[in-house]
């Protein structure tokens, strides 16, 4: 138990930092995902 609140507090603090990285990454993150619909579209016509 003590370790899984160990664990907890530290995924917590992680995921805080992960938050702000996230927001300031918020236009990287709409790229990544045209970035991977092009890759997805890429795929589709390569298995013709």
């Amino acid at each position: 138990n003590v370790g899984n609140l160990k664990t907890g507090q530290v995924v917590e603090e992680e995921l805080v930092a992960l938050d702000k990285d996230l927001r300031k990454a918020a236009m990287a993150r709409r790229d990544l995902k045209a970035v991977t619909q092009m890759i997805g579209r890429w795929r589709a016509l390569s298995r013709r």
